[in-house]
C-alpha cells in the first residue's frame, strides 16, 4: 500500500513540473477561459490520486449562479471540477501557499479574505467575479473542512452581494458525500482518520482524527495507498430568495438544507445505481 502510494505521489509531482508551462499559459488567459484548464488539470491529477466524482442531479443553467456546497477537506478541489467546468472562491491563506498559491489562482480561483477587517473587499471581489462569469463558481460557507460526519454553520458575510429586494443571482445547493470507490459509503471514523483534513479543536460532533497534526502531504498519501475514494456531487433545487429578508436567513435556510440532505444521504446509506460511462468520471 505504502509503495503504491509513493508510486503514485511521485507521479503527481512530475506530472505538475512537466505542466508548469499549462500554469503560465492559463494565468494569462482571459478569466472565462480559466475553467477549462482547471478541469483538464483536477481530471487528470485526480485520476493519479485515484479520485472518481459523480454528478447527480442538474445544474442550473442561470447565470451568474453560485453553488454553495458543504465543506469537507481539499479532495474537492480535484473532484468538484471533474463533474463540470466551473471555479471557486477559497481562503485567502492558500493564495500564500509556496508554489500551490500561484498554481491554484492561475487556474481562476479567487481568493477571498474572510476576516470581519477585510469583509468589504471580500464581497466586492465576489460581487465582480459573479458579475462576469459566464461558468458556475462554488462556495464553501462553512469556511472550514470538517470531519465528515456533519455540516458546519454557514457563514454569512459573502451572501452580501444578493439583492434581496430584486434577487439579482441563482443560489443551487449541492451537497458532496464522499465514499469509497465501489459506492460504498466510508463511516464517519475511517473518514476522520484517513480522508478529512481538519482541526480536532474545531470538531463540535462527530470522531476526532487519531493524530491532529497531519499534513497535507501525509494525508495524500494515505488516500492514495488506500485506493482513493468516489465524491457523489447531488444538485438540489435552487433555492427560491424571494421572501429572504437578508443575508443571515439566507446563509440559515441554506445550511439546513444541506444538511438536511447530507445526514439523509448517510444514515440512509444512500447507493447511486451504476451510472452510463458518459456520466461518470
Amino acid at each position: 500500500m505504502k509503495l503504491a502510494a509513493y508510486i503514485k505521489f511521485t507521479l503527481f509531482c512530475t506530472w505538475i513540473t512537466l505542466n508548469i508551462p499549462t500554469f503560465i499559459v492559463s494565468s494569462v488567459l482571459p478569466q472565462n477561459l480559466r475553467p477549462y484548464v482547471l478541469r483538464y488539470i483536477m481530471i487528470t491529477l485526480g485520476g493519479i490520486i485515484g479520485i472518481r466524482a459523480r454528478k447527480i442531479g442538474q445544474v442550473s443553467k442561470d447565470r451568474p449562479l453560485m453553488l454553495t456546497c458543504n465543506h469537507i477537506g481539499w479532495v474537492e478541489l480535484f473532484a468538484f471540477p471533474m463533474v463540470m467546468k466551473l471555479s471557486f472562491f477559497g481562503k485567502a491563506e492558500i493564495a500564500k501557499w509556496p508554489l500551490v498559491g500561484w498554481a491554484v489562482k492561475s487556474l481562476g480561483v479567487v481568493f477571498v479574505d474572510r476576516r470581519p477587517s477585510q469583509a468589504m473587499t471580500a464581497v466586492a471581489n465576489v460581487n465582480a467575479t459573479m458579475k462576469r462569469a459566464n461558468y458556475p463558481v462554488a462556495l464553501f460557507p462553512e469556511g472550514t473542512t470538517s470531519n465528515g460526519s456533519y455540516v458546519k454553520e454557514f457563514k454569512s458575510s459573502l451572501f452580501s452581494i444578493v439583492n434581496f429586494d430584486n434577487p439579482n443571482i441563482t443560489i443551487q445547493p449541492v451537497v458532496q458525500v464522499w465514499k469509497y470507490r465501489n459506492g460504498k459509503l466510508i463511516d464517519d471514523k475511517t473518514l476522520a482518520n484517513h480522508y478529512a483534513y481538519f482541526n480536532n479543536d474545531a470538531v463540535e460532533y462527530g470522531p476526532k482524527a487519531d493524530i491532529n497534526d497531519r499534513s497535507g502531504v501525509a494525508l495524500a498519501l494515505d488516500i492514495m495507498g488506500r485506493g482513493g475514494l468516489l465524491v457523489d456531487y447531488y444538485f438540489l433545487k435552487p433555492i427560491d430568495l424571494n421572501g429572504i429578508k437578508d443575508r443571515k436567513e439566507l446563509a440559515k435556510k441554506l445550511q439546513k438544507i444541506i444538511a438536511d440532505k447530507y445526514s439523509e444521504l448517510r444514515d440512509n446509506r444512500v447507493i447511486i445505481p451504476k451510472m452510463s460511462s458518459n456520466q461518470s468520471l
